[in-house]
């Protein structure tokens, strides 16, 4: 089982580790991600490891799961996202993801 660390330092990365807490250094919230797929083969792998990424980064950044469809969007058009986002991705080292990651930031 692969889980994965996520903290926002105002920058926020990711590490992979036995545990995985996803903390925001503005008020230290730990978020666990288990069971994600860190070397996914397939579009719909890497769409839902991404995703799950994503609703880290999220929380992480101060969202949640029950915040507006706007607050989401404003969060992900946020600094602390991107950086969550940009450093989750560069830890795990996934081509997919990477490839699919650079694609969503063109797109916006």
């Amino acid at each position: 089982m692969t889980k994965i660390i996520l903290r926002a330092f105002g920058v926020l990365y990711l590490s992979l580790t036995l545990e995985a807490p996803i903390s925001a250094r503005s008020d230290d919230t730990t978020i666990i991600v288990r069971h994600i797929n860190t070397h996914p083969s397939t579009t719909a792998e890497t769409k839902r490891t991404l995703a799950r990424l994503d609703d880290a980064a999220l929380r992480a950044c101060g969202g949640s799961g029950f915040s507006l469809r706007e607050v989401k969007a404003a969060l992900r058009e946020s600094a602390c996202w991107k950086d969550a986002m940009d450093g989750a991705v560069r830890q795990i080292a996934s081509p997919a993801l990477q490839q699919n990651l650079a694609r969503k930031h063109a797109a916006r």
